[in-house]
């Protein structure tokens, strides 16, 4: 979906909530960043979001292919894994394909790799090297840079932070592609 796509959709539904960046930085017109803890502060159950990203959204998208689609960062990395662990039990020839979804982001390499660590039973990547890559990565410095006040330090708090309860998203294809909650 395009920014103009999504600017016609809030105009004809203005209910919905469009929220996203555009290399990072808020798309003007849009309700919200893309902003962990913006999401944080609101109640978003049965509301309509609009999510638009550089990387994120293009990724789910292009994976669409796939006969299950899952979106995933590191607060939501182990319930995912659960689930796509779960869904596959029944049959160890299915092909699982994890994706990064920026194309040089260590912090996404380390939340796919830590997917799929899980997933595999393999116990080789201890959380806190997840978690020191996320907050080292070339992306988290702007989030403690004071000259680029656009990106919100509690944003990388709380995309290095894992959770138990967090949501598992699966996307459906049905029509327009969208995200939706499949357990918490």
């Amino acid at each position: 979906i395009s920014i103009k796509t999504a600017l016609a959709l809030k105009q004809q539904n203005p209910e919905y909530i469009l929220a996203g960046e555009r290399d990072g930085l808020p798309v003007p017109g849009f309700d919200l960043p893309n902003s962990p803890y913006a999401f944080s502060q609101l109640n978003l159950q049965e509301k309509t979001l609009i999510l638009k990203t550089t990387y994120g959204t293009e990724a789910a998208l292009r994976a669409l292919q796939g006969a299950h689609v899952f979106v995933a960062a590191f607060i939501n990395a182990k319930r995912t894994a659960l689930d796509v662990k779960q869904l596959n039990a029944n049959n160890q020839r299915k092909t699982i394909r994890i994706i990064a979804s920026h194309p040089t982001s260590d912090e996404d390499l380390a939340c796919a790799q830590y997917i799929e660590d899980l997933i595999t039973d393999r116990h080789r990547i201890p959380v806190e090297d997840v978690t020191k890559r996320i907050r080292t990565s070339d992306c988290a410095k702007k989030f403690v840079d004071p000259s680029q006040p656009a990106f919100d330090p509690r944003d990388l708090e709380l995309c290095s932070q894992e959770s138990d309860s967090a949501v598992v998203l699966h996307v459906t294809k049905a029509g327009l592609p969208t995200i939706e909650q499949v357990a918490q």
